[in-house]
């Protein structure tokens, strides 16, 4: 009686009758557990070799990684819309940050290169204040000097902190006051 052998766990191992299948195959139906190990060890010592083989990989086959990307969120949508907003709430600035340059290049801007780290320093600078109205506030919102709309810039010389109020009523138009844009700050 020919038995075969298939094991989810081992890519090897196929439902060909036992005489068929290689003496290495038969090895790995019968011990996936010890095939798993020796696979742990080896990456663990590999580690970096094998993270720049997944890389190139990912950047030769990016059509494959995204159908990918998409099955994995199709299959676990809720685990992932769980992450996200988990996420999200243990990094507000980083999150709007990373909203604030979808959207502008949503909107064709020039330039999107305003990272976090330079959005703090601005409003570091500019002493955690609107810069039109002068208010201290914890939660500053981003005020193109020319709007996202009108062809402005998402960058460091291009951006200030304003209350949302001050930003609302600035609207598209032109700044409330004169102010001074960061041309000349060294980030």
């Amino acid at each position: 009686m020919a038995m075969s052998y298939s094991t989810s766990s081992s890519p090897h191992a196929t439902s060909l009758p036992a005489q068929a299948l290689t003496k290495e195959q038969r090895y790995r139906a019968r011990h996936p557990d010890r095939i798993r190990a020796k696979n742990v060890r080896w990456y663990a010592l590999h580690r970096a070799y094998e993270l720049a083989r997944s890389r190139r990989w990912k950047q030769a086959h990016p059509e494959s990684v995204r159908a990918s990307s998409r099955q994995r969120r199709r299959l676990h949508l809720a685990a992932c819309l769980a992450t996200n907003q988990r996420w999200r709430a243990a990094h507000p600035d980083a999150s709007a940050a990373q909203h604030h340059r979808r959207r502008a290049r949503k909107q064709n801007a020039a330039s999107t290169d305003l990272r976090l780290a330079q959005w703090n320093f601005i409003k570091a600078v500019c002493g955690y204040r609107c810069v039109y109205g002068g208010r201290k506030l914890q939660r500053l919102t981003q005020d193109h000097l020319t709007p996202l709309v009108d062809g402005g810039a998402h960058s460091m010389d291009h951006v200030l902190p304003a209350c949302h109020v001050c930003n609302c009523r600035k609207g598209v138009g032109r700044p409330l006051c004169p102010v001074q844009p960061f041309l000349a700050l060294e980030f």
